[in-house]
């Protein structure tokens, strides 16, 4: 009986904490996705301009983000 209840407990526990982080990463995940920072990229050698423009479509296939070309 006492086995049984220590199981039941520590498997409650488990839940409760599983159900905190994961709502706690989800929140931190929105945040990170929300901010405005720039990434850039920079052409090598062998390329130009035109061969990020199959990246680009997979990146942001909506076109949602802003993209500048210098």
């Amino acid at each position: 009986m006492k086995k049984s209840l220590t199981k039941i407990l520590i498997t409650i526990i488990s839940l409760v904490s599983l159900i905190t982080v994961s709502q706690k990463i989800t929140t931190q995940t929105a945040k990170a996705a929300t901010t405005a920072d720039p990434v850039f990229f920079l052409v090598g050698s062998y390329s130009d301009s035109t061969t990020w423009d199959k990246m680009y479509q997979r990146l942001d296939p909506t076109n949602s983000h802003p993209i500048v070309k210098l």
